[in-house]
């Protein structure tokens, strides 16, 4: 491959300066620690039709411009992809996640650094907001909460039946339904029906007898054979 530089003219510095096939900008960030300024560009380098992740850090420390570069993926993937703070790795029409947090140590200037990767072994991942993510093999999902300690599963093996846009999404799992409140990263499942009523009140059924859940609790037991709201 040809070597290609990338330079910013606002700092008068290259950037990158890599043997490659090409290089596709994919976002920036920037953030203030105290009398420091750290931008962050993140860049897709392709090799042999192949791409990897690098971000290229520029610290402003006291007037002066330190740029300093780290790979994040190999170049190993068919496409790399980024939406809302997040990189989807893609291989063999399979899709993968990775993100990058950075938490600010106490008493220190320093971040400290934890990846999170999932390599590409679904047909699709899609971002649920709050941190959750449905990873899908067919109409079928496993739902995740992501967080920089904890890679923790929520719900295995279930299809959304109600829109995934909701705040609160209703799920079918092994037979029976389940809700999830996403603000909450909060499941309640095992009914036999849900009804959405509004305002976080939905209209639960198991065994024939009827109940009236908020927000995850059931307010009325599971244990009337009717069950109305009169008003909201």
């Amino acid at each position: 491959g040809s070597r290609i530089q990338v330079y910013n003219i606002k700092i008068s510095k290259f950037l990158l300066d890599e043997k490659c096939d090409d290089v596709q900008f994919l976002c920036d960030v920037n953030k203030e620690i105290y009398d420091r300024r750290i931008e962050k560009n993140y860049f897709a380098i392709t090799r042999n039709n192949l791409k990897g992740l690098l971000v290229v850090e520029v610290g402003v420390f006291r007037g002066v411009y330190c740029p300093s570069k780290e790979e994040l993926l190999p170049t190993e993937y068919d496409d790399i992809e980024y939406h809302d703070y997040v990189f989807y790795p893609k291989k063999n029409g399979k899709t993968g996640l990775f993100i990058r947090f950075r938490e600010q140590c106490s008493f220190s200037e320093l971040d400290e650094v934890k990846d999170v990767l999932i390599e590409p072994t679904y047909d699709k991942i899609v971002n649920l907001d709050y941190g959750l993510f449905a990873l899908y093999n067919g109409d079928r999902c496993d739902v995740y909460q992501i967080t920089s300690s904890q890679k923790k599963l929520l719900i295995k093996d279930c299809k959304f039946v109600s829109s995934i846009v909701s705040d609160e999404c209703i799920f079918e799992q092994n037979g029976s339904y389940g809700i999830l409140f996403k603000a909450l990263r909060k499941t309640v499942n095992n009914y036999d029906n849900i009804e959405y009523l509004g305002n976080g009140y939905y209209k639960v059924g198991r065994n024939g007898k009827s109940g009236i859940n908020f927000y995850g609790n059931d307010i009325v037991p599971v244990q009337y054979d009717t069950v109305d709201m009169l008003s909201l």
